[in-house]
């Protein structure tokens, strides 16, 4: 991150930052935003892994959601790998969060990261509720 912008929402005034996300295999993505949950599952249920997934969360001046997703590994023979996704919405975050699960076929402890963010930013999975209650 590096030079500030001004945002005016209403009667406050802040000065948002410029990001810039890699991506492997492509031009890095850049906006004015500020990060708004980031999760790792380097240590993950006690213990250290060798090789894990970093989810980070940004809001754009847009109110776009911008998603990094970053595969870490401690082994010298392993790349790092960077990948970005665009989010309408925090819902939408997790939905793309899923979907690149899905395509990728990752461990359960990707599916603890996104629960993790997920509940980072007051996402509830909503299920159908009868109107009146059973008899």
């Amino acid at each position: 991150m590096s030079e500030g912008k001004i945002e005016k929402m209403g009667n406050v005034t802040r000065v948002a930052q410029f990001v810039k996300l890699p991506r492997s295999g492509d031009i890095p993505i850049g906006f004015y935003g500020e990060r708004v949950a980031a999760r790792s599952g380097e240590t993950l249920w006690g213990r250290e892994h060798s090789y894990w997934y970093e989810i980070s969360i940004y809001k754009s001046i847009a109110n776009k959601f911008i998603i990094a997703v970053r595969y870490r590994s401690a082994k010298e023979k392993d790349e790092d790998h960077d990948d970005v996704l665009l989010a309408d919405d925090v819902t939408d975050v997790v939905m793309q969060l899923r979907e690149y699960e899905r395509e990728r076929a990752l461990l359960t402890t990707f599916r603890h990261l996104i629960a993790a963010v997920a509940d980072d930013l007051g996402v509830v999975e909503m299920v159908d509720l009868p109107s009146e209650p059973p008899k």
